[in-house]
């Protein structure tokens, strides 16, 4: 299971990969990162988005503006975004569950 101290971490794409990256596909291509970082981040970014897919459905959206991605894109579409990004850094991805350290 993954988990990071969001108030100690030396790696700010830990903490908000979507607002670090803007597209998944941009942590990818980054350059200065290790695999093992991209991964964790992108499992933090999934698990954002999962919970975000799930308080939508209960009618509890997470705000009032547009999603910081791709305007007209859906978080379902997001999720597959990541996903697939996730799967090309790290096939035995597929059964693992997102960490449980944020709400």
């Amino acid at each position: 299971m993954l988990e990071a101290n969001l108030t100690t971490t030396p790696f700010p794409e830990l903490i908000d990969p979507e607002a670090m990256f803007g597209l998944p596909e941009n942590l990818l291509l980054n350059s200065t990162l290790a695999d093992e970082t991209k991964i964790q981040a992108l499992n933090l970014w999934k698990h954002d988005l999962v919970l975000l897919m799930t308080a939508t459905d209960e009618n509890m959206p997470a705000h009032t503006g547009q999603p910081s991605y791709v305007p007209g894109e859906s978080t379902a579409e997001m999720l597959r975004r990541v996903s697939n990004v996730l799967l090309a850094l790290d096939p035995l991805e597929t059964g693992k569950t997102g960490p449980s350290h944020r709400a």
